[in-house]
C-alpha cells in the first residue's frame, strides 16, 4: 500500500520565500508559476492551493534558499543537506581506490 503524499500550502510557501530568500520574485504565468532567486529560476503548478513536498525540496534546492530557514517554516520537512563542492588542486588526480 503507497502512502498518501504529504502536502503544503502554497501560501506557506510563499511566506517561507519572502522570509528566507529576500528579494525573490515570483510571477503567475500561463500554465504555472515561475520562483526566481539568486539568477535561478523554478516552475511550478497554479492549479491546486497545495503542493506536494517533493515541490517544495525542489524550489528550495535548485534556488539555493537557506535550509535551516526553510527547516523553521517546515520542520517536519526533511531536507538534503546541502551539496558542498569539492575542491581539488588543479592538475592531481583523484587517487582510484584500487
Amino acid at each position: 500500500m503507497t502512502k498518501p503524499p504529504r502536502l503544503v500550502k502554497k501560501k506557506a510557501i510563499f511566506k517561507m520565500m519572502d522570509d528566507c530568500a529576500p528579494g525573490s520574485t515570483r510571477r503567475l504565468g500561463t500554465h504555472r508559476y515561475i520562483a526566481k532567486y539568486n539568477g535561478k529560476a523554478v516552475h511550478f503548478p497554479k492549479g491546486d492551493t497545495t503542493l506536494e513536498v517533493g515541490h517544495l525540496k525542489k524550489i528550495v534546492s535548485q534556488l539555493e534558499i537557506d535550509r535551516e530557514c526553510a527547516r523553521r517554516h517546515f520542520p517536519t520537512v526533511r531536507f538534503p543537506p546541502e551539496l558542498q563542492a569539492e575542491q581539488e588542486e588543479p592538475g592531481r588526480l583523484r587517487a582510484s581506490g584500487r
